[in-house]
């Protein structure tokens, strides 16, 4: 076993150069900070190199092939979908493919353009509850601000005045809504990113979110989502069709969930600089 300012690490682990974390020896980013480690075998990085948008490349295109670009692609899919089919089992499973999205981002921000591979589970299970966490933070403020505004018409027991308090919360909460929607991939990679490197800073997330390249890959993200959702929910509706949706739609939604977080991840690295490899 090695060790550093208290760290230990096993025979087949190195430490990350960047944050200090034992890693797998032949990990090509570390699962801890995002930073791709330099110490894996040069066989591992045998992969054609692809075109990120910051080089001109396609983002729509670049999200999209995303999912199962690389060796361990389809594997990659084909684990959270499992792990998405499986969210009835206390929700357990649903927590692992939330950590890997944020995984995505994490990666994707610190300079990686392939994604990441299904390992180091505890750390998968810890981010999957914090990205549940400022999940439920996001979306349910603009609830608690609907229920309080409406309330206030409906405690007065007048029908006119609480019809006007529940169109007036309509109006607060809704684009409440929306800004916390496009507010909510910023934060979480800057959390994921700087607040395990070089500290949070809100400066950051002003800097990716008031950029055109946010907008556009929040655009792209959104279409993924929504178009694979729709187009799911049409095909399931179709007689002979409708079960194989059934078997194959939790892999379909997870790699759009996948790809969409990755151009979550380059419009935050593009807007801020926070690549930190090549």
């Amino acid at each position: 076993m090695g060790e550093r300012e208290g760290r230990t690490k096993g025979v087949d682990e190195v430490f990350c150069s960047s944050c200090g974390e034992p890693i797998k020896r032949e990990a090509e980013i570390c699962p801890h900070c995002g930073v791709r480690n330099r110490r894996a075998p040069a066989s591992s990085r045998s992969r054609r190199e692809v075109r990120p948008p910051e080089q001109g490349g396609s983002m729509l295109g670049d999200a999209i092939e995303y999912p199962i670009r690389g060796d361990e692609g389809a594997k990659n899919v084909l684990i959270g979908g499992v792990l998405s089919a499986l969210w009835f089992l206390f929700f357990l499973p649903t927590l692992f493919v939330f950590g890997y999205l944020v995984r995505v981002i994490a990666t994707t921000a610190g300079g990686e353009d392939f994604p990441p591979r299904f390992d180091d589970w505890g750390r998968l299970g810890v981010d999957g509850v914090v990205g549940t966490v400022l999940s439920a933070v996001f979306y349910l403020v603009p609830v608690v601000v609907f229920v309080l505004i409406a309330g206030v018409g409906g405690v007065t027991g007048n029908e006119s005045l609480a019809t006007a308090g529940t169109a007036v919360a309509a109006l607060v909460s809704i684009p409440l809504f929306v800004a916390f929607v496009y507010l909510y991939p910023a934060v979480l990679a800057e959390f994921v990113v700087g607040y395990r490197g070089d500290g949070f800073e809100t400066e950051r997330i002003v800097e990716a979110t008031t950029s055109s390249s946010y907008l556009v890959a929040w655009l792209v993200g959104f279409f993924i989502q929504i178009g694979a959702f729709v187009a799911l929910s049409i095909l399931g509706l179709i007689p002979l069709i409708g079960l194989s949706v059934l078997i194959v739609g939790p892999f379909v939604a997870f790699a759009a969930n996948v790809a969409a977080f990755r151009a979550f991840g380059v419009a935050y690295r593009s807007a801020t600089g926070t690549s930190a490899t090549g």
